[in-house]
């Protein structure tokens, strides 16, 4: 047990490591015909009578082909984000997207009046994504370990992916679906780690008090109101005009 404790905090990623083995877990769960898609799976908008879904239908697979790159996307994404965010923000992050995501999806088949969709963990490992590659926008990577692509196009692409994927279903839902990727990216372009190269948040410090400008004898105040307040200011003016033409003679 503490082996595997050690492992799974080694890295600084625990939390990527628990979703990816949730996956592999509901996976062998499925295939030995336990009710996971009931209840921890998502289907707009019935699902919401199961609050505890809009969380949980990220760590479902059903698929071994489709976890192995699901799982590659996790290790590789949201272990990046993971580290550079810490366990605790990256968890808040991971859970909002994920809401966020499957809500979106509620909205258009609730509004459009369609019938019930199944959310799969894609879509906010799409969210994901959009998040990682706007944070390193310039990063070259390659797809396949062949195609040389810059990270900001990566995240278009999987807009792209995710709009069309949904356009089929009603052309309005591809708007409806990109809800985590337009969440995400307002994440990133918020936040005080938008401009560095380590994501971690620094709070913005607080500003203090402007230092007080002394007081210069032409600046006005209720003070010259006063008539003897003028007539103190003009021989202060007239002492000045005589020691300036004393250093002149």
């Amino acid at each position: 047990m503490n082996k595997f404790l050690d492992w799974l905090h080694e890295g600084e990623y625990p939390l990527t490591k628990a979703i990816i083995l949730a996956n592999v877990a509901t996976l062998i769960a499925s295939l030995g015909r336990l009710p996971v898609a009931q209840w921890l799976s998502f289907f707009a908008p019935d699902s919401l009578r199961l609050p505890w879904t809009l969380i949980t239908y990220p760590l479902v697979s059903f698929d071994p082909i489709g976890l192995i790159f699901y799982g590659l996307m996790l290790w590789w994404v949201c272990g990046s984000l993971e580290r550079s965010w810490g366990t605790r923000t990256f968890a808040i992050f991971f859970a909002a997207i994920s809401v966020i995501s499957a809500l979106g999806i509620v909205a258009g088949v609730s509004l459009l009046r369609l019938g019930g969709i199944p959310v799969f963990n894609q879509l906010p490992l799409a969210a994901l994504i959009v998040a990682w590659a706007m944070l390193n926008p310039n990063l070259e990577i390659r797809i396949y370990g062949i195609i040389p692509i810059l990270a900001k196009w990566l995240a278009v692409g999987t807009a792209l992916i995710v709009f069309f994927t949904h356009f089929a279903i009603h052309p309005l839902m591809g708007f409806f679906a990109l809800g985590g990727c337009a969440a995400s990216l307002w994440w990133v372009r918020n936040r005080g780690w938008r401009e560095a190269f380590s994501y971690a948040y620094r709070a913005p410090q607080p500003r203090g008090p402007k230092p007080k400008r002394a007081r210069r004898d032409d600046d006005f105040s209720l003070k010259d109101l006063n008539p003897l307040e003028r007539i103190a200011r003009a021989r202060r003016k007239k002492k000045f005009q005589r020691l300036f033409e004393d250093d002149e003679k």
